[in-house]
């Protein structure tokens, strides 16, 4: 009886324990050397954050007729450190918001930093005010 040859086994046993090696050295190099790198772009593709404004919904009867109903509102607010001519900023703000100049005026006198010219004004207005 003849001896079965070791040699191919060896061989192959071998080469698995060579691709063992490689992929375990490649497997410490990404844990030790790149763990920087990946773990900061894990961080970005988790964290990102993005806010989505909404409104508040109409609430309804059952016939769909409008029963509630949210109006944006803003107060408008005047910096007196910043006004150099009160007389142009009173007209301009009593005719946007439908208030007598001299009230503005008043206002203006109080010697107050900030000065609420007026509360509860429509969205809408308040924004062409800002232009």
């Amino acid at each position: 009886m003849r001896k079965p040859e070791r040699k191919p086994i060896f061989i192959s046993c071998a080469v698995i324990a060579c691709l063992f090696t490689v992929f375990s050295a490649r497997l410490v190099y990404l844990h030790v050397n790149k763990h920087d790198e990946y773990a900061r772009l894990a961080a970005e593709k988790h964290t990102m954050r993005e806010v989505i404004h909404s409104r508040r919904g109409l609430i309804l009867d059952r016939n769909g007729e409008l029963l509630a109903t949210n109006l944006p509102v803003r107060t408008i607010v005047a910096d007196a450190s910043h006004i150099k001519n009160p007389e142009a900023l009173a007209e301009l703000t009593s005719s946007h918001l439908k208030i007598k100049k001299d009230e503005v005026l008043q206002k203006f006198a109080t010697g107050k930093k900030y000065i609420v010219i007026k509360k509860d004004v429509p969205e809408d207005t308040a924004m062409g005010l800002a232009k």
